[in-house]
């Protein structure tokens, strides 16, 4: 446990952290013809699969 310096009587317990680094080749910030990042596209792309999937056993 540690305390804050404005709090001194509360002792908050100490919380792990973790570290990321990402690429800096902007990527991420790239967007396709429907506005959609890489990531958003995939999740789309995904979402549409499973839809497919879902009503071609559903829907017969």
């Amino acid at each position: 446990m540690q305390t804050h310096p404005k709090y001194p009587d509360v002792a908050f317990p100490k919380v792990p952290s973790v570290s990321v680094t990402y690429a800096h080749d902007g990527t991420s910030t790239r967007i396709n013809a429907l506005g959609m990042r890489p990531m958003q596209e995939r999740a789309y792309q995904k979402r549409e699969e499973y839809l497919r999937e879902f009503c071609h056993h559903e829907c017969r």
